[in-house]
């Protein structure tokens, strides 16, 4: 079995927000992801609005539901890989325990780009 990575949008309804997600679809002519460490993640099969909240931003709502995503992170056995990836990559939702702010501290605490200058540089990509 392989994959193949592909750009979802979808809009966040109660934040006027339009999302790119990054899932991977099943591609028989691509490269092997077998062994990929997603495929072993507690939320594997929960890549849905759990782990990408849309409550707004502070609100209790977002934090109950920023909480219920933790809690599936929590006993992950590739929780390590998923945060460093989040780190790297992802704008939105929680990925290794981490929200978006968490990771914007990070980021900056590593000297990394900012969530602006990620999602610049994703535009950037998708347009070459």
């Amino acid at each position: 079995m392989s994959t193949n990575a592909r750009t979802i949008r979808v809009k966040a309804a109660e934040r006027g927000l339009t999302a790119e997600l990054t899932a991977l679809i099943l591609d028989a002519d691509r490269g092997s992801a077998e062994h990929d460490w997603r495929h072993q993640s507690a939320c594997a099969a929960r890549m849905d609005d759990l782990m990408f909240p849309a409550g707004e931003l502070g609100s209790d709502v977002r934090l109950r539901e920023t909480a219920g995503a933790k809690q599936v992170c929590a006993n992950c056995p590739v929780q390590a890989q998923c945060r460093e990836w989040g780190i790297e990559n992802e704008a939105w939702g929680v990925w290794g325990g981490l929200d978006e702010d968490e990771r914007a501290i990070l980021r900056r605490r590593q000297g990394r780009p900012s969530l602006p200058d990620l999602l610049a540089a994703e535009q950037d990509w998708d347009a070459a």
